[in-house]
């Protein structure tokens, strides 16, 4: 698995490219969401699921080393499905569709993306709040905040139109 820390490295950057700051008990949250999207999941949907398990088990384990802990963060069950399943070509579509929910500022500008906030917060709203865009250095993305089980807001980034799905990325 040549590429694994290469793609370590972009879910890392990806995540730094937006400001978010993923706390262990948000991150375990979202890892647990995508373990048992990959468990109810089947055939090729199961391995790009498998890519989702992989981005926040990735940011879990981030969050972890930070914080100066030393416990699981599911990655190593991760990697071994991965290996198992040799699907580290889906791992990989996903993480480049990812980085689809991000448009170049070079782009675009704020009055298109407020358009497209507006549009996102239209057909999510009784999913997510405070819909807005953002600019962190060279992106445009779209922000939202996200009810938790625990009740308490968080801030997730949403997909926009030029959103590409990671079945674009196998070919």
């Amino acid at each position: 698995m040549k590429n694994i820390e290469q793609m370590q490295l972009s879910v890392l950057q990806w995540e730094k490219a937006n400001g978010i700051v993923t706390s262990i008990d948000r991150a375990r949250h979202l890892v647990d969401a995508q373990v048992a999207l990959y468990h109810e999941s089947s055939h090729e949907a199961k391995l790009f699921a498998l890519g989702g398990w992989f981005f926040t088990a990735v940011l879990l384990d981030n969050a972890i080393k930070l914080a100066g802990k030393d416990y699981h963060s599911s990655m190593i069950d991760c990697l071994n499905i991965i290996r198992e399943k040799a699907a580290e070509k889906h791992v990989h579509a996903v993480l480049q569709s990812n980085w689809t929910k991000y448009v170049q500022s070079k782009d675009t500008g704020m009055f298109r993306m407020s358009q497209e906030a507006a549009s996102i917060a239209e057909a999510y709203k009784d999913r997510y709040s405070q819909v807005v865009p953002v600019r962190i250095g060279q992106y445009f993305f779209i922000r939202g905040l996200e009810e938790g089980k625990d009740g308490q807001l968080y801030e997730k980034v949403l997909k926009p139109s030029t959103f590409i799905s990671p079945e674009k990325f196998l070919s």
